[in-house]
């Protein structure tokens, strides 16, 4: 019967200079005392029906030394070596669960461990598999035994992001430091709110009911699978036994589980509130949030756009419940191989943890929020976005990752620059009258750019929050200058991968000339050496087919670049392959006259083709509808140029619009005399 609360166990740390709530079993007549080198003190416990007790003892600020919690009854006797420091806790699903040793550079973390006074209490599932999880309805008071510290080397097996936070914590403080970590892959976030607090909000009961994630008490743990994620679950299993503990600080990594469309994402800002102060209840009214956001990755569930909508979500708690910082990690690469070539889970599961550890340990210790849009004014066909908390005002230069909606609501893909330290202006070519301004607002976010000269990221902003339509333009990479390379999630172990994948590369319709390419950051370089065999021809290719990407080639009329090259090259227009195989060109532009040839000069020009109209291969006129421009798999920009000697041909500016932006230029005439053998039939 006399024994401590399985967190009192050797190497336990304590919250140092709070109060110390002290819980475990006994008999009446038991005393519970805490000694370290200066004093001891002691108190008699006053056990319940059950044999538990509850008691405090004042703070403790010394972390230094050792301190022995001794449970002491006749000649029976129990106890505990802690030491004091700061203990954070660490709330989540699978990406916070995400042991240390599946991560990236994971042997250096656990060798930096080994001498500091760090330590885990992991809590791990009793059972192999998720359907065999039983919750407990009710809030416990007790854990299980299996829930033990992790020191030293062993932090390897324990949650990635607690043991970084530990270890940075460690380093930058000189004290011990502790993490409770209460994560599990795939939990839904109705796990940790008690169901108590559901009744607050009837609309989030009502929709966790509709959506399979509130259980009844007649319910629970019998629904299969889905037993491990049940409502209030992790609640009342790892969270209330810990009742009057007291915490530095909680970090929550969890949104996966949510990314589906809209109404979930407004449902999690809600029950975000929900479980916020359900844990307070806890731990205390001020305990501080950091809260992560999710990896930039595409969910094939719902609208697809789940897990932007879940990141704007974690962002509008900050407005919302006091003491909240939420991190956005879109400029960290997700990378989610390990350098040994294993796949450990998921591409959802990004392996370098360590770029969004140091991030959550930064707001800890700072407190301070990463730059934040506060308000958008329009004037014409210009906005300028306001900016706060950007640490020594906005870095310079010029910036990717906007769109700008015209006055129909249509989004386009637009330009920004800084104005002063905490101004940024933004505008696009078509749109003469802005209304609405996305930033980050992307499936692919690899280019998006804003950051203070802190090195922190502007969060993600748009001025309409709604479910997104066919007016929102996803940035396709290929019209970001310089840009060599793209990161595509095909969602999946089975039928795909994640992983960087070329913006450019040679040509893949015409067997042309190879080239060699090369980005200045601000150009793509295209260098060739003509090849007569190959008909002087050399081309390269946009990814234009990217998993839960569009294309775009259907939502615009024109599609617009800039070229310059060093020797006499020609461009030979746009050709394009369907998902049938079948190639068309769409028409080159001179002005409004269709041209099949037009010289590329040494100084930049601007180059257009008509994505509605096309030819054949047998010159025949296609109207390029809609429909089929949606099923074009694959593009060729073609280029030809008479000579052997090598040339380079730049590109940069590449735009889809509604404007012919082709200017009427004058030709030199060529007189190719006519081969009636090799005439095709007109009709």
């Amino acid at each position: 019967m006399l024994r401590l609360f399985g967190y009192f166990k050797d190497g336990a740390i304590i919250q140092r200079g709070r109060p110390i709530t002290v819980k475990g079993w006994c008999e009446k007549g038991c005393v519970c005392t805490l000694s370290g080198p200066d004093f001891m003190w002691g108190k008699n416990c006053e056990p319940d029906e059950s044999g538990m007790f509850t008691l405090q003892f004042p703070p403790v600020t010394d972390t230094e030394n050792t301190f022995e919690i001794t449970l002491t009854q006749g000649e029976e006797k129990v106890s505990a070596s802690v030491r004091f420091g700061d203990v954070y806790l660490t709330l989540g699903q699978s990406n916070m669960a995400y042991a240390l040793q599946s991560t990236e550079d994971w042997q250096s973390w656990v060798d930096r461990a080994k001498d500091l006074p760090v330590a885990i209490f992991d809590m791990p599932e009793d059972a192999p598999t998720p359907d065999k999880v039983m919750r407990p309805y009710e809030p416990q008071e007790d854990i299980p035994e299996r829930f033990a510290w992790k020191f030293g080397k062993d932090v390897r097996y324990a949650s990635a992001i607690s043991a970084h936070v530990a270890i940075l914590a460690a380093e930058k403080k000189g004290i011990p430091i502790g993490v409770v970590h209460t994560s599990m892959g795939g939990l839904s976030i109705e796990s940790y709110i008690p169901h108590d607090l559901f009744e607050e909000m009837p609309d989030v009961k009502e929709f966790a009911v509709k959506v399979g994630r509130y259980q009844t008490k007649e319910e629970y743990n019998n629904v299969g699978f889905r037993n491990y994620t049940q409502s209030a679950g992790v609640y009342n299993e790892k969270l209330a036994p810990f009742k009057g503990f007291q915490f530095t600080a909680a970090a929550w990594y969890l949104g996966e589980s949510s990314a589906f469309d809209l109404e979930y994402a407004q449902m999690f800002v809600k029950e975000m509130q929900l479980m916020i102060k359900g844990v307070r209840r806890l731990f205390g009214a001020d305990l501080p949030f950091v809260c992560s956001h999710i990896a930039s990755e595409y969910y094939p569930y719902g609208d697809t756009y789940g897990y932007l909508y879940v990141n704007e979500a974690l962002t509008a708690v900050e407005e919302v419940v006091e003491g909240v910082i939420s991190v956005p990690v879109y400029d960290v690469e997700p990378r989610w191989l390990v350098p040994d070539g294993e796949r450990y889970y998921h591409p959802i599961h990004p392996t370098n943890k360590a770029p969004i550890s140091d991030r959550i340990f930064k707001a800890f210790e700072d407190g301070k929020k990463c730059p934040k849009i506060t308000s958008v004014s329009f004037d014409g066909g210009k906005a300028v976005c306001v900016v706060e908390g950007a640490d020594g005002g906005l870095r310079q230069g010029d910036y990717e990752g906007f769109t700008l909606a015209d006055k129909k609501g249509e989004y386009f893909k637009a330009t920004a620059r800084p104005i002063g330290e905490d101004k940024i202006e933004v505008t696009a070519v078509g749109v003469k009258e802005a209304t609405a301004l996305t930033y980050a607002f992307l499936q692919y976010q690899d280019f998006c750019n804003v950051k203070d000269k802190a090195g922190n990221p502007l969060v993600p902003f748009r001025t309409k929050v709604e479910p997104v339509t066919d007016d929102y333009f996803f940035t396709p990479a290929y019209t970001v200058n310089g840009a060599t390379e793209v990161y595509e999630n095909t969602f999946g172990t089975v039928a795909g991968v994640a992983q960087k994948v070329p913006v450019w590369k040679q040509g893949e319709i015409y067997a042309a000339s190879p080239v060699k390419l090369l980005s200045t950051g601000e150009e793509i370089i295209v260098r060739a050496k003509p090849d007569k065999n190959k008909f002087s021809n050399f081309g390269v290719s946009p990814a234009v087919c990217l998993s839960g990407h569009k294309n775009y080639l259907d939502k615009f009329s024109y599609l617009s670049v800039d070229l310059c090259a060093d020797k006499k090259v020609d461009f030979a227009g746009v050709v394009v392959r369907d998902v049938k195989g079948d190639t068309y060109r769409f028409n080159l532009l001179n002005g409004k006259a269709n041209a099949e040839i037009l010289p590329v000069t040494d100084d930049y020009l601007t180059y257009t083709v008509d994505l509605t109209k096309g030819v054949r291969g047998d010159s025949a006129p296609v109207k390029m509808t809609k429909a089929h421009r949606q099923q074009i798999v694959s593009v060729e920009f073609c280029f030809t140029a008479k000579t052997t000697a090598p040339v380079q041909v730049c590109i940069k500016n590449v735009r889809l619009t509604d404007h012919n932006l082709s200017k009427k230029r004058t030709l030199e005439k060529k007189k190719v005399a006519a081969r009636s053998d090799t005439q095709l039939p007109t009709n």
